[in-house]
Parts: structure tokens; sequence; C-alpha cells
């Protein structure tokens, strides 16, 4: 014998969102007046939300006498699966929110020479943390590939030591840097700051933190060329650069940016090094075009940050 619904076409159940809510409502309270005042509307529409939702499902889901309303086997079933449902949706519409407002995504930021690698490092892990749901992959790239990968989609951020000019680019600067003296306790020039200039006939060696090719090393060379150049090399690290200055007794000279934070060698102290038109800025790079909630919300935090130093 057949089965009373096989000769009727099939047709898709559809329950709605607010149907759902509903019935999760009643389902839990199971009183009609405290479900609408739960849901924050009139006591009618949960009613006929809950009828219309029989009717689709072909049904019962309550039981209703006058003095109590109670959930069929159907309905606890129904409950059951509602509330995973209800949850996810609800999780759905939050992670929409955030992406947003910046609080989820992806992020691929480029640094290159000259930028001070130890206050992007802190910038980016502080901005991290406020941001949990937020991939961050930082890389290295030199500038020119960096900007060209902006252009490309292929990044999404860059930090540059200087500003750059590009119409499509918006450059956001960050912050500067003075430029430091390293140097033993002992060295004749050691004090609370010296002039390039005076280096000449006093330092025998003079080491520069960074590539000959930076754009901050090579301003650091220009003002020492106001003076009689001893003679200057280059370290390309940190800790090559101060095994020179104890075991040589070089003058080290760096950009605050990156040996602010370190703890230096008891032997060492380091001092300002005053010299004209040398001067180290950070900026942080992204289109202009960009629409992305996570890329602009990270650009305002880094903006507002760096202006708290």
């Amino acid at each position: 014998m057949p089965h009373p619904l096989s000769s009727t076409p099939r047709r898709a159940i559809i329950v709605e969102h607010r149907e759902l809510k509903y019935f999760v409502a009643l389902a839990e309270e199971l009183h009609f007046a405290r479900a609408a005042a739960r849901v924050g509307i009139e006591q009618s529409p949960p009613s006929k939300a809950i009828s219309e939702m029989e009717r689709h499902l072909g049904v019962q889901l309550f039981v209703r006498t006058r003095r109590r309303t109670h959930l069929t086997d159907a309905g606890r079933i129904l409950l059951r699966d509602a509330r995973p449902i209800l949850a996810a949706v609800e999780q759905a519409r939050c992670n929409v929110r955030s992406a947003a407002l910046g609080r989820q995504g992806r992020l691929r930021i480029a640094f290159c020479d000259g930028v001070p690698q130890y206050k992007v490092a802190r910038l980016v892990d502080r901005i991290c943390r406020e941001m949990p749901d937020v991939e961050i992959r930082l890389v290295y790239k030199p500038l020119a590939v960096q900007l060209r990968d902006l252009h490309e989609g292929m990044l999404d951020l860059g930090f540059a030591p200087f500003r750059i000019q590009d119409k499509n680019l918006m450059v956001i600067p960050l912050w500067n840097d003075e430029l430091m003296a390293v140097m033993r306790h002992d060295h004749p020039l050691a004090a609370d700051a010296i002039d390039l200039q005076s280096l000449g006939g006093k330092a025998e060696r003079v080491i520069v933190l960074g590539e000959p090719a930076s754009a901050h090393v090579a301003a650091t060379c220009r003002a020492l060329s106001a003076g009689i150049p001893p003679a200057v090399d280059y370290a390309p690290t940190l800790g090559f650069f101060l095994t020179v200055v104890i075991v040589e007794n070089a003058v080290g000279l760096a950009f605050s940016g990156a040996i602010d934070t370190q703890c230096l060698p008891n032997e060492l102290t380091k001092c300002r090094a005053e010299a004209e038109r040398c001067a180290s800025s950070t900026f942080l790079l992204r289109r202009g075009s960009e629409s992305s909630g996570v890329v602009c919300h990270f650009a305002s935090r880094a903006s507002d940050l760096s202006a708290e130093r």
C-alpha cells in the first residue's frame, strides 16, 4: 500500500531563521508571553510563526492546553538541531562584522633594509594581540620588490625607510629615529653627545650598522663626509657591529630603532650623534584603493600607536 504522501509532489521545506529563533525561545520557556518578551516582540508573532512552522513541516511541535505548553517528540528533536543552527548563524554574523571592522582575516606584511626591525616587530606584535583572529604573514622583501607586490595585490602592507612618492599608495608616517653613537666607556669621545665632524682625527675606525646601499646608512656617510672622514666600514648585523666596537675600540653609528631595545654589553655606552640632515624615518605603505577592513584597521592602529611613542 503506497504511503499517503507518496502521490504528493515533493517541495522544499523552508524554515526561516526568525521562526527557528521563536521556536527555541518557546521551547525553552514553554510559555508564549515569556518567549515573546525574550525575543523582544509582542506575543502574536511567535504564535503565528510556530503555527506556520508546524504547517510547513507537517508535524506538531507543541502540545498546548489551557494550563501548559510542552514539546512533542518531534519538537524535542527540532530543538536539538535548532540550537547549533542558530549558534552557527550568530557566529557567521559575528565573523562578518569582525572582518568588516578589521578583526578577522589575513595580512601579508613586508619590511626591507633600513627599517628598524625591532620597532616593526614590537608594533606588529602589539596589533596582533589586539587582533587574535587575524593571520599575519611577515616577510622580508627589498623595497623595489615590496612596491611591485603591493601594486599587484601580493602584499597588503609594507614598511619603508623613507617617504615613497606614489599616487597609488597611501604613505603613513610612523616614527623618526635619531642617530646614536655606540662606543666603549674608555673611548676618548665617550660623552652625552658627539658631533660627527669631530670624528676626524679622533676615531681611527667608524662602523655603521646597515648595508651600504641603505638610505639611512647613506645619510650617515654624507654627514661623515663633512669632516675629515676616518675609515668607515659597514656591519650587516647587530652582533658583528657590537663585536667590532668592543674589540677594535671603534665608534659605532646606528639609528635608535636598531639598538634602543638591546641590552648593550657592560663595556659599551651610547650617546646622541649630532649631524645635520641625518635622520631615519619609517613609513607604512598600503594601496590607496584598499577597502579591506583588516588592512584599514591595522593601518589605523599602527598610526595611533606610533603617535603614542
